[in-house]
Parts: structure tokens; C-alpha cells; sequence
């Protein structure tokens, strides 16, 4: 008689290959085709065996394509939009030089929107508003307004004044 435990007794319930991580597990059951167990089963016996593990590889395809789902999901959302103050150390200061300055900044996770925007902050004085994305694993809004600083000769201050999640 046909032992249905027997097609497992390769796969130990506590090994450490028997988790969510390791979903090669229908490999130890294609040596079950070559056993004497399978070839003393009735062909209906067979057939149905078959059938299981061709439902166990679509679950398993399956289940592999969540996890990349998954984790591609978890990498967007990891992405933010941050929107930067910039006020100039004076007046005479070229905004659109300053600009084109900050968004020579080069650092892996970080990118410049095409854009900029200017808002007055008293009489002729106007500060510089630039946005960009960043992958919070490797960038963070510190390093940006520090980079920022570094142009000390044109800018004063540099603020985050917001910060959104982006969902691609």
C-alpha cells in the first residue's frame, strides 16, 4: 500500500531548507519518480501525484513572484521627495547659477527635478525652493543640506520644508 508520508521523508519538518526562503523544495521530490515507492503505485496513483506537484510549482511560482512584488513595493517606498530651501548669502547672488551648482551634486540615490522655484522673502531679496528624490537607504537630507553648505561663498541657510513619500 502506498505510503503518502513516504513522498516527505526527504524534507525533515524541523531541517533548516524548510522554510519560506528555500522553495526548492519539490527537487527532493522529483527523486521520489525514481523510487521503488513510485513505481509500485497504480497509474491513478501516479497521475495524481503528478498533478500535486504540478499545483506545488504553481504555488511556488507564485509565491516567488510576491516576494518580488513585494520587495519592489518596499523599494518605492523607500524613495521620498524632499523640497529644499535655499536662501542666498545676498541679493547680488545669481539664483540660477546657485542652482545649476546644487544640482551638480552627484550622489548615488539622489535625483534633481528638472526645476526650480523663486519666492520672495522681502523687498529684492528672494530664496531659491529646488525638490528632489531620494532612496532613504543611501541618502539622507542631512548629506544633501550639508553638500548645500559647502557653498558657502552664495548661500546662507539651507531648510528641508517638506518631505513626501513618493508612490511610483
Amino acid at each position: 500500500m502506498f505510503n503518502q508520508n513516504s513522498l516527505f521523508n526527504n524534507v525533515p519538518l524541523n531541517s533548516p531548507n524548510n522554510n519560506c526562503n528555500n522553495l526548492n523544495c519539490l527537487d527532493n521530490l522529483n527523486d521520489f519518480d525514481d523510487s521503488e515507492d513510485f513505481k509500485k503505485l497504480t497509474k491513478k496513483q501516479k497521475q495524481s501525484i503528478m498533478e500535486c506537484k504540478q499545483k506545488m510549482k504553481e504555488i511556488r511560482d507564485k509565491i516567488k513572484d510576491n516576494i518580488m512584488i513585494k520587495k519592489e513595493k518596499l523599494n518605492q517606498a523607500k524613495k521620498n521627495l524632499v523640497c529644499i530651501e535655499v536662501k542666498p548669502l545676498d541679493e547680488n547672488i545669481d539664483l540660477e547659477e546657485l542652482w545649476n551648482l546644487i544640482i551638480q551634486i552627484k550622489k548615488e540615490g539622489l535625483e534633481w527635478k528638472n526645476t526650480f522655484k523663486l519666492e520672495p522673502v522681502c523687498g529684492t531679496n528672494y530664496k531659491l525652493i529646488v525638490t528632489c528624490v531620494i532612496d532613504d537607504d543611501l541618502v539622507s537630507c542631512d548629506d544633501i543640506k550639508n553638500k548645500i553648505k559647502e557653498f558657502e561663498n552664495c548661500v546662507q541657510s539651507v531648510d528641508i520644508l517638506s518631505i513626501d513619500n513618493v508612490h511610483l
